[in-house]
């Protein structure tokens, strides 16, 4: 259920009929009576059958013939050096003034296109792989990990909320989740 609360642009002004959704969905012109019926300009024209069709005539022959698809090209994409990058693509300029390079994976973000930190991030991926360690946590895994694996979720997990449990969440209201040291601020 969505509920949506609007002000009037003109105060007190009275709208009738606005529960009656046959009301709001009519169209220019149409009116409702009490008993559901639509009255109002027709929906069909009627053509007088005497005339000729204008397919019977040709005047879509033209149309028929022409080929409406327009033809499709993929563009080159152009790779920009020192593009943006974090979140939805918003930041840049970042790494500049960095105290510490070492918490950086990526040499030289600022000035490397998307493609070139992503192959450069892969391959020291890859370098520091062990395939030892991957091993042993297949054959030999920790308890911790058992534990993980051997855990079934309920059944019940995917069903919507009972009538209870909706109105329990309605009832908790909404907390305060910030820190001291962000309120001081």
């Amino acid at each position: 259920m969505l509920t949506v609360t609007l002000t009037k642009v003109t105060s007190g002004e009275h709208f009738a009929d606005l529960d009656m959704t046959n009301h709001l969905l009519a169209r220019t012109g149409e009116t409702i009576e009490a008993n559901g019926q639509i009255k109002g300009p027709p929906r069909i024209q009627v053509m007088d059958p005497s005339r000729e069709s204008p397919w019977d005539t040709g005047a879509f022959d033209d149309a028929l013939e022409f080929d409406f698809q327009i033809p499709q090209t993929v563009e080159e994409a152009v790779e920009l050096k020192g593009g943006k990058y974090g979140f939805n693509n918003q930041y840049s300029g970042h790494f500049l003034h960095l105290q510490n390079p070492d918490v950086v994976t990526v040499s030289d973000p600022e000035n490397k296109s998307v493609l070139e930190r992503w192959e450069e991030m892969r391959s020291m991926e890859d370098a520091k792989f062990d395939k030892d360690w991957y091993l042993a946590d297949r054959y030999e895994p920790p308890d911790e990990l058992n534990e993980a694996m051997q855990f079934i979720l309920p059944k019940t997990l995917g069903d919507p909320f009972s009538m209870d449990e909706q109105t329990q969440l309605r009832n908790m209201g909404n907390r305060d989740c910030t820190t001291n040291s962000t309120r001081l601020r």
